[in-house]
C-alpha cells in the first residue's frame, strides 16, 4: 500500500501552496538560466552535447570524462539515466510488480545516488551545465500506462528530487517538458517528455493515439509558431523519430517504442510545419543503443534527425531491414566497433551553420560529421 499523509487534506493544501509558489520559483530558475545565456555572449559558437543510456553495470562512466573534455556550454541527458528494471545487463528484465511503494522508491533513490556519486558524473556536473529528461527505464521498460499509476507518480517525484531540479522552468506546471531559448545564437530547443502521457504502444495508430498528450502537443505547436522564423528549432525526443527503429531486434523481437508507432501524431506535427512555412527544424533523439542520421522530406524542406546512444550501456545491433515507410531515408548508421557514443551540436556564425558530430569514447576525432546551413546539407 502507498504511504498516507497523517493530515487529512494535506495533499490538497500542498498542491495549493505549490501552485502559489510556482511563479516565484520559476522566476528564480528563469533568472538562473538567463544568467547562463548571458555568459554565452563571449563565444561565436554555441556547443552542446547530448546522449542517453547509463547502465550501472558499465560503471565507471569513463565516457563522461570525454564529454567533460569537450567543454560544452551544456549537455542534455535524454533519458535512461538509471535502469530500474535491469539490475544485471546480462540477464532479462526484472519484475517490479511485487515491489511495495517503499521498496520501489528505495530502489530508484539508490540507483540515482549510485549514478550521481560516480566520479566522472560528479566531475561533469561540477563543470558542465547539464539538463535531463527521463525515458522508460527511470520507471520500467517501455512504460505506457499514463500519468496516474503508482509507478510513474513515485518515479516522477524522485526524478525531480534527484536530477529534474537542474532543468529550466517547465512549460506547464506539474509536467517535465521544457524549452531552452538562446536567441543570441538564433536557437531554441524543446525537450519533450515522451513517457508521461503516451498511449499504449499496442493500440492502433490514429488521431486518438498520442505520444505527447494534448497539452504538451499544443505547447510544442505554440513553440514552433512563436520561435522566430530564422531561428533553429531543435525538438529533442527521448525516443527515435524514424521508422527504422521499428525494425531493430533484440533476441529476435522488436524492442523499441518510438515515433514509428505514433506516425499520425508525427505527421500532424510535420503538417503544421509545412502549413505554416516553419523552417530550420532539427530533430534529436536517443534510446536505441545504436546511432544514426535520418532525413525526413517535409514539404519543401528536409528535416534531419540525429540520434545517438548509448553513453554507457549494452550496445545493440542496428536494423538489418528497411521500414515500410517512404517518409524518410537513412543517411548514416553507427559503426559497430564504437558502441559508446555521444553527440554534439555546434551552432556557428550566429545561427548561419549547424554542425552535428558523433563522438566515441577515448577518440580524439569524431566518427561522423554532418553540416546544415541555409545553402543545404552535407556529410
Amino acid at each position: 500500500a502507498g504511504r498516507r499523509h497523517p493530515i487529512p487534506g494535506c495533499h490538497v493544501m500542498l498542491a495549493v501552496l505549490a501552485a502559489a509558489l510556482w511563479p516565484i520559483l520559476s522566476s528564480y530558475i528563469q533568472h538562473q538560466f538567463t544568467s547562463f545565456k548571458a555568459s554565452l555572449q563571449s563565444s561565436k559558437t554555441l556547443r552542446f552535447g547530448f546522449g542517453s543510456c547509463l547502465h550501472h553495470d558499465y560503471m565507471p562512466y569513463k565516457i563522461l570524462h570525454d564529454v567533460e573534455k569537450q567543454k560544452f556550454d551544456f549537455f542534455l541527458f535524454l533519458g535512461d539515466t538509471i535502469y530500474s528494471d535491469w539490475s544485471n545487463s546480462s540477464q532479462g528484465l526484472d519484475d517490479l510488480t511485487s515491489f511495495t511503494d517503499e521498496e520501489y522508491s528505495d530502489l530508484l533513490k539508490r540507483l540515482y545516488d549510485d549514478t550521481l556519486s560516480e566520479p566522472n558524473m560528479i566531475s561533469l556536473l561540477s563543470n558542465t551545465r547539464s539538463h535531463f529528461m527521463w525515458d522508460d527505464h527511470e520507471i520500467y521498460d517501455n512504460y505506457d500506462l499514463g500519468p496516474q499509476t503508482r509507478y510513474i507518480k513515485i518515479a516522477k517525484e524522485i526524478f525531480r528530487e534527484k536530477i529534474g531540479w537542474r532543468n529550466p522552468n517547465v512549460l506547464t506546471y506539474g509536467e517535465l517538458y521544457y524549452a531552452l531559448n538562446i536567441p543570441s545564437y538564433k536557437t531554441s530547443i524543446f525537450v519533450t517528455d515522451t513517457r508521461s502521457h503516451r498511449s499504449k504502444l499496442s493500440s492502433q495508430d490514429g488521431k486518438d493515439k498520442t505520444m505527447l498528450g494534448d497539452i504538451q502537443l499544443d505547447r510544442l505547436i505554440q513553440w514552433l509558431d512563436q520561435t522566430p522564423k530564422d531561428s533553429w528549432k531543435i525538438i529533442a525526443s527521448s525516443v527515435m523519430w524514424n521508422d527504422y527503429a521499428a525494425k531493430a531486434l533484440y533476441d529476435g523481437e522488436a524492442y523499441l517504442d518510438g515515433w514509428a508507432g505514433f506516425r499520425t501524431e508525427r505527421r500532424a506535427i510535420f503538417n503544421h510545419i509545412v502549413k505554416n512555412s516553419i523552417n530550420n527544424v532539427i530533430l534529436i533523439s536517443a534510446d536505441a543503443h545504436w546511432s544514426g542520421v535520418f532525413k525526413f522530406r517535409v514539404g519543401r524542406q528536409d528535416i534531419y534527425e540525429f540520434s545517438v546512444s548509448p553513453l554507457a550501456a549494452l550496445p545493440l545491433a542496428k536494423p538489418s531491414a528497411a521500414p515500410d515507410s517512404t517518409e524518410h531515408e537513412k543517411v548514416f548508421y553507427t559503426l559497430e566497433d564504437n558502441p559508446n557514443v555521444f553527440g554534439s551540436i555546434n551552432i556557428e556564425d550566429v545561427g548561419a551553420k549547424v554542425e552535428f558530430l558523433l563522438h566515441s569514447r577515448d577518440s580524439s576525432e569524431p566518427l561522423y560529421q554532418h553540416i546544415l546551413s541555409s545553402e543545404g546539407s552535407r556529410s
